[in-house]
């Protein structure tokens, strides 16, 4: 346990110099967009979760276990938001829908991460930044070109209806499938 608590210490430390040092990076740079302030606020409270014996699943109780949950919730959300804040505002040199377009690669990353490492946290966060920022996208794309606005809402309209159809054709494979999925979500970390 004392290895353990000193292997913990000195990670600690090493994620401090590396702050500096990535602080240091930020201002060379001159990277001074809130995306990379937010990234590694971000990644620090990830590592906290990962790393501080506090949050160990193993080690504790249930409670240990639900605030490292919420916890990464908050550091995976401090990395999104922040893109969804640079998304808007857009990146320096960048323009609004192709910074657009890499907050939505943010959210989908999390999911990826999310479903490969098992880890609600990451799934959901993604989830509703993908979501979230794809309806902007959309939203400023009917601004711009009204026209579309009727396409969208007939394409919609329509994949609304064929999902009802599936659904009631299918309702007891489509009932038990979710079922298998929420349960096994519940044992993801």
């Amino acid at each position: 346990i004392a290895q353990r608590r000193r292997q913990v210490r000195l990670g600690y430390v090493s994620l401090l110099l590396l702050d500096w040092a990535m602080l240091s990076i930020f201002d060379q740079f001159q990277l001074h967009d809130i995306l990379w302030y937010g990234g590694l606020l971000g990644a620090n409270l990830l590592f906290l979760a990962q790393v501080d014996p506090k949050f160990d699943a193993k080690l504790q109780d249930q409670p240990a276990s639900n605030l490292r949950h919420w916890l990464r919730c908050l550091g995976a959300a401090t990395v999104c938001l922040s893109g969804l804040y640079q998304a808007e505002v857009g990146m320096a040199g960048l323009g609004s829908f192709v910074s657009g377009l890499l907050a939505i690669a943010l959210g989908l990353a999390f999911v990826a991460a999310g479903i490969g490492l098992r880890i609600r946290a990451f799934l959901y966060v993604g989830t509703i930044t993908f979501v979230l920022r794809v309806l902007l996208q959309v939203w400023r794309f009917v601004q711009d070109e009204s026209l579309f606005l009727w396409a969208i809402g007939i394409v919609l309209g329509l994949l609304l209806i064929w999902i009802a159809a599936t659904f009631e054709a299918r309702r007891s494979q489509l009932t038990q499938l979710m079922n298998y999925w929420v349960t096994d979500l519940e044992a993801w970390d």
